[in-house]
Parts: structure tokens; C-alpha cells; sequence
């Protein structure tokens, strides 16, 4: 086992290069296909006690091959990688409890990923053309045959149709983000025409960083799919093929980034961008920059939210988003200002060290602050996973992908 392949060890005990001794069988396939089916799917999976229980959670402990993957890379997991991740986990159950679980999560779907992907199990790609495919049907519905009908094979019907009640929250977005053009924008079987983008705009970069060839139906998807969050492509595009090349760059340098970068958008507080006079959409993902500034005190700032006596909607800067967003929106705090409210910066810096401990380098935490922009890095909603799984490969875990891995 090369050095770099024994990168990602720690979630569930799994370094990238352990075999498990046996070739898949039509079983782990099937599980596998199973997985991804959920994974590219999440408005397959219920909504209970006000979260998504994603199923593909559930579906990797139905493997043996894979449970047999996690017992067998246990002995390799190194000390730094245990103190990094048993630190974050035990300082996210002290100041967010509900960030552990998250955590514990993201670490058992990316195992069963770096799983799939060793043993040629990877059936990202072809899930993926499955949900363009549903895409294409939507926009011929709506084109043929007018939005209402469409709407019917939208997320918000299918969801239903499924779970009933248990559906889980889902927004059928089929309008132009373009003024002046009749372009609307399809989510496949995702939540959303954002979330269907940003997932496709992962699976992009994925390729670009193994050199494989993006093929029509992702182009076609993110044609179909146009959102705001289709516009990082291009900056993704460029961090990954620079981290490709520079891999030695620590992943902790990226905290005196994140600070300027949160101290810019404080200094635009009052500016056009928070006022929502630009978009309310900016308004939502901009604000908890100023809030983490404006409004929390040092103490909440380096420890986290749970420590303050004050909530978040008497925060200046929440008034302000809820001026022009809906309130449950702006309550979904988006990309590392989530992390450092909820954990504070003593969080954010072990989170870094979690990151550094597993090989991922500067560009590769660049490429999970780029594509969590729209919502926390903790989520663990399909293409947030994805974006931790991009970011260790470009940082140069593992080998060569098996042939159509991805």
C-alpha cells in the first residue's frame, strides 16, 4: 500500500487500498446500485421528526463485503488520524450535539464511497444519467405540454407519491433564473433545481480531477439545471486542476483565508448585497459572514453558538435576511459560517486538523468551502458528501479510478 492510498482511513476504519479478499458479487452490486439510487435521489428518502433519514445510510450495512472492508482497514488506522477525529467528535458533542451525529455520518457514507470506489462498485455515473434522463422528461412535459403538467413529475409529486405525509421537503423551482430568457430550470430527482446543479457541478469536477471525459448527459444537465450555484463550476473547475498538480499545501493555511473572507462580507453589513437590493439569494448565503462578527461576542465566536444567551433571530444581521428571504431559510445558516456558529473557531480549527490528518490539502478544503456554499459543510445531503470524497482525491488519495468508476 502506497502512502497516499492509505489517506482516508478514518471514517469507519477504511483505508482506501485494504481488499477484502473476495471479488463483489451480484449481492454487493446490487447493494451498491441501491446506495447510489439514494444518494442521487435524495426525495426517495423520508422526513421524520422534522430530518431527512437518508436511506443511503441505512443500505451499506446490507454488504458484508463492505462490513468485512471496515474490520479488516481497523489496524490501519494511524494515531494522528484517531486523536483528529476522536478531538472534532468530542468537542462536537460538548457544543453541538446534533453536529456530531452529523459528522458520524458523513464519515460512515464517505467509507461506503471510498469502498465502491476501490472495488469497482462506483455507480455514481450511471444514477447520475438516470436523473438527467428524469430532467429531460420534465423539460419535454413542461415544454409540450405546459408547467402545470410538469409540475406533476416534479420533486414536490414524486415525493409525495412516495412517502405521503413523510415526504421530505422538497421546492419544485421550475422557473428562469435569467431575466429575459424562457429557460427554467429541472431537478431530476433531487430536492431542487440548486441542490440537482450543485450535485451535477460535483460529479463534473470529479471527472475533470481523475482526467476521464464529461459526457453529454452531464453537459445536458447542467444546461437543464441552471442555477446560481452552476456559476462555481468554473472556480471549482480551476482549484481542482491546480490541486491536482500542488499537493503539499497544508489544508490549516486555509484558515486566514476563511477570516478575510468573513471580514470582507462584514465590512459590506449595510452594502446592496445584504440589503437584498442585488438578489435575496446573496442576502441568505452572505449574512452569517457578518453575523459571525457583528453580532456574536468573542466567546461565542471561539466556542459556539450553544454558550450564547442570545438567539439568533435578535441578530442584526438575521433581521436582515428575513427582510428579504423567507425565515426558515435564513435559519439554515449556509457554508463555514455554519460550522464556526454552531462550533466557533476551537471547531473550525480541529475540523481543519480532521481535514489535514487525512492528506486534504488546501485546494481540496478550497473545493469544499466552494461547493457548500449553499448550505452547511456538515449536511449530509448527497452532493455535500461528494464534495469531501472530490476533495481527497484531488488531494491525491488512493490510486488510479477503475475503469468507469466514475
Amino acid at each position: 500500500m502506497t502512502p497516499e492510498s492509505e489517506l482516508f482511513v478514518y471514517a469507519a476504519g477504511a483505508p482506501p487500498a485494504i481488499t477484502v479478499g473476495t471479488r463483489p458479487n451480484a449481492w454487493s452490486r446490487g447493494v451498491s446500485h441501491a446506495f447510489f439510487l439514494f444518494f442521487t435521489s435524495p426525495i426517495l428518502s423520508p422526513y421524520l421528526d422534522q430530518k431527512t433519514i437518508y436511506l443511503f445510510w441505512i443500505v451499506p450495512i446490507l454488504d458484508p463485503l463492505f462490513l468485512k472492508y471496515l474490520l479488516r482497514s481497523a489496524a490501519g488506522i494511524s494515531g494522528q488520524r484517531w486523536w483528529a477525529t476522536g478531538a472534532l467528535l468530542l468537542w462536537f458533542a460538548a457544543v453541538a450535539p446534533e453536529s456530531c451525529l452529523r459528522w458520524s455520518l458523513m464519515l460512515w457514507s464517505l467509507a461506503y464511497l471510498w469502498y465502491a470506489f476501490e472495488q469497482d462498485l462506483f455507480y455514481l455515473g450511471f444514477w447520475m444519467v438516470v436523473n438527467v434522463a428524469v430532467a429531460v422528461l420534465q423539460a419535454l412535459t413542461y415544454w409540450g405540454l405546459g408547467p402545470a403538467a410538469a409540475m406533476q413529475l416534479g420533486p414536490n409529486n414524486i415525493a409525495a407519491t412516495v412517502w405521503g405525509p413523510y415526504a421530505t421537503r422538497t421546492f419544485t423551482n421550475f422557473y428562469s433564473i435569467v431575466p429575459g430568457f424562457d429557460l427554467p430550470r429541472f431537478s431530476g430527482l433531487s430536492r431542487e433545481g440548486g441542490f440537482f446543479a450543485s450535485l451535477l457541478a460535483t460529479v463534473v469536477l470529479l471527472k475533470v480531477s481523475e482526467r476521464q471525459r464529461i459526457g453529454l448527459p452531464l453537459w445536458l444537465g447542467i444546461v437543464l439545471s441552471l442555477s446560481k450555484s452552476t456559476a462555481f463550476l468554473a472556480l471549482g473547475w480551476i482549484v481542482t486542476a491546480i490541486g491536482a498538480k500542488d499537493r503539499r499545501t497544508p489544508a490549516l493555511l486555509f484558515l486566514p483565508f476563511l477570516l478575510c473572507f468573513c471580514l470582507a462580507y462584514f465590512l459590506c453589513l449595510d452594502g446592496a448585497l445584504m440589503e437584498g437590493r442585488i438578489s435575496p439569494t446573496f442576502t441568505q448565503r452572505l449574512y452569517p459572514y457578518a453575523a459571525l462578527f457583528h453580532d456574536l461576542d468573542l466567546q461565542n465566536l471561539l466556542a459556539g453558538s450553544r454558550l450564547s444567551p442570545h438567539v439568533l433571530a435578535q441578530f442584526k444581521s438575521f433581521q436582515l435576511c428575513v427582510n428579504v428571504e423567507s425565515y426558515v431559510n435564513c435559519l439554515e445558516m449556509p457554508s463555514f459560517a455554519a460550522l464556526i456558529y454552531a462550533a466557533g473557531i476551537v471547531g473550525l480549527c480541529l475540523y481543519l486538523w480532521q481535514l489535514a490528518a487525512l492528506g486534504v490539502t488546501l485546494w481540496g478544503v478550497l473545493l469544499i468551502f466552494i461547493l457548500t456554499s449553499n448550505v452547511s459543510p456538515l449536511s449530509n445531503t448527497s452532493f455535500v458528501v461528494l464534495s469531501y470524497f472530490l476533495a481527497m482525491r484531488v488531494s491525491g488519495a488512493g490510486g488510479p479510478p477503475p475503469r468507469g468508476a466514475v
